[in-house]
């Protein structure tokens, strides 16, 4: 059932791992809950998952483990889920997982609230400015200037 659902253990179990004859597996820097939400997926296709770090947490496990469609149904609900007070850390996970159309939103998003977004102290840390610099240089930029009126 794993390797039906999922590349990474198809190719575990196939024998391309040095230790895929191995009786157990060990993934590391997973979290044992969110494997668990994985491991339900894998058996009965369902991730009820609302809560916005764990839907980002799941995403980081499927791509990992290549489980092509719960990267797809959760990136689906991530970005049903997407604001401007998560949009630094979506645009990140996004990124990192290789999920353009939840980039493009999350870009979207900033280009279009982009005060809003910035205003979030989330958007300043080290591991998100980063995703941030081609928002910031950005033509598409909207932001709420005040416009001085002209001295006479």
């Amino acid at each position: 059932m794993l390797a039906a659902a999922s590349d990474y253990f198809a190719a575990h179990f196939d024998g391309q791992f040095k230790d895929g004859l191995e009786p157990i597996v060990d993934i590391l820097e997973i979290e044992p809950h969110v494997f668990a939400l994985a491991l339900d997926y894998m058996y009965d296709s369902s991730c009820s998952v609302s809560d916005v770090s764990t839907l980002q947490q799941v995403l980081s496990v499927a791509s990992v483990l290549q489980i092509d469609l719960l990267v797809i149904n959760t990136a689906i609900a991530l970005e049903k889920n997407l604001k401007v007070d998560n949009c630094a850390s979506m645009l990140a996970c996004a990124t990192q997982h290789h999920v353009p159309q939840l980039v493009l939103r999350a870009e979207a998003l900033a280009h279009e609230a982009f005060v809003d977004v910035a205003s979030n102290p989330a958007f300043w840390h080290q591991a998100y400015w980063r995703y941030f610099r081609a928002t910031v240089s950005s033509s598409r930029l909207k932001s709420r200037c005040l416009r001085r009126s002209p001295r006479g």
